[in-house]
């Protein structure tokens, strides 16, 4: 009766989008989706996992070689994840939090909880500058808490490749950190019990998948985003995942203020960075293609950059993705150091890369760009 009444309409009234006939397939559309989502979610419930419990002394370890303490809502996650890693049931949980909110740090305490149980973790992140960041960061913690962990990206190759991938295989290695690398058949755990997926949005299920089919048993799985997800989209898009949320920032960091300024006011914008650059602090400014497009009147990286090296000379730098992998960490290194103030740069540095003394970023021709993209720019 719906159908035809919609199909048929006998009036302009009839095509009223409140009509009863419309609510109700709007209706069985909504009910067939989170039908849909319910059983697989009962299929995943299902899928036998393995106990990893802990008694937590290598997370104590690693949390007393910080200089400050978890805050709340890391402290829940924590304790929702324990208890998925302590169920029968394989975990898959989805730990969304802004950029600095502390995920990385929850993600390490879960992988020491899967290492004191006896077994090993890795966590995937999708480039390797985020990476090789990932894995300076957690270093220092793990060795505090006496566990080995490597670092295995495209760029590890040769007898230091075989090395880490022996100790792999041999169960020696507790936690390794890397790109899509660690999907190849070549990487062989002697026991994998947890995967950390960074930056969920940029894998598949089945490269996510595939990593935690390379345990025993079917590995637990925690995937983390940036991206803020409403509630109602995360039912539908992550149906089959349970979720944790990261809603504070550590203490001490300070708002963060964002204005949309016309590029007819280009030089009142330099004139601020000017200033900012004699105060000694760090900008960024992301432009959305690497050169010039006659198709597109937008301003190209290359050209800004040469632009802004006729101003500030040597402190500006340039990151892109068509650059060697050695030429980016170069031009991050240097900003980093504060060699240079200013780093001129396309989305490669959307995830990744992490200047805490950066303060500005000017992100041009920003309606190019979706939502997540502005939100993780936004977090550097």
């Amino acid at each position: 009766t719906a159908l035809k009444a919609l199909h048929t309409p006998q009036g302009t009234a009839d095509l009223d989008a409140t009509r009863a006939e419309r609510r109700r397939l709007a209706y069985d559309e909504f009910l067939a989706t989170q039908l849909a989502l319910s059983l697989a979610r009962a299929r995943m419930r299902r899928t036998k996992g393995r106990v990893l419990a802990s008694k937590g002394h290598l997370r104590a370890k690693a949390l007393a070689a910080l200089s400050f303490a978890l805050t709340k809502s890391q402290q829940e996650a924590l304790s929702e994840i324990d208890a998925d890693m302590a169920a029968p049931h394989r975990m898959l949980r989805l730990l969304q939090g802004d950029v600095g909110a502390g995920k990385t740090l929850v993600a390490l305490c879960a992988m020491l909880t899967a290492i004191e149980a006896g077994a090993q973790a890795t966590l995937m992140a999708p480039t390797e500058v985020l990476a090789r960041q990932h894995a300076a960061t957690l270093a220092p913690l793990a060795d505090a808490a006496g566990v080995s962990l490597a670092l295995l990206t495209g760029r590890e190759r040769g007898r230091e490749r075989e090395a880490i991938l022996a100790r792999l295989k041999s169960g020696e290695l507790g936690i390794l950190v890397g790109t899509h690398a660690l999907i190849t058949q070549t990487v062989v755990f002697n026991d994998l019990g947890l995967v950390v997926v960074d930056e969920q949005h940029r894998f598949g299920v089945h490269q996510r998948l595939a990593l935690s089919g390379k345990g025993n048993v079917p590995a637990d799985i925690l995937v983390m985003t940036a991206t803020p997800i409403p509630r109602t989209l995360a039912l539908t898009a992550y149906g089959d995942m349970d979720m944790s949320r990261l809603t504070e920032k550590p203490a001490g960091r300070r708002p963060v203020t964002t204005r949309a300024i016309p590029l007819t006011r280009l030089d009142e914008i330099i004139e601020a960075i000017e200033r900012a650059v004699r105060r000694g602090e760090r900008v960024f400014w992301v432009c959305p293609l690497v050169e010039e497009n006659e198709d597109l009147d937008l301003t190209a990286a290359e050209q800004r950059y040469d632009e802004l090296k006729t101003i500030f000379d040597e402190r500006v730098r340039l990151i892109h993705g068509r650059m060697k992998s050695a030429e980016k960490d170069e031009a991050i290194a240097e900003f980093r150091a504060g060699g240079a103030n200013i780093l001129v740069a396309t989305t490669v540095i959307e995830v990744g890369v992490d200047v805490p003394d950066a303060t500005v970023i000017v992100i041009e021709h920003a309606e190019r760009f979706g939502l997540a993209q502005l939100h993780q720019l936004r977090g550097r």
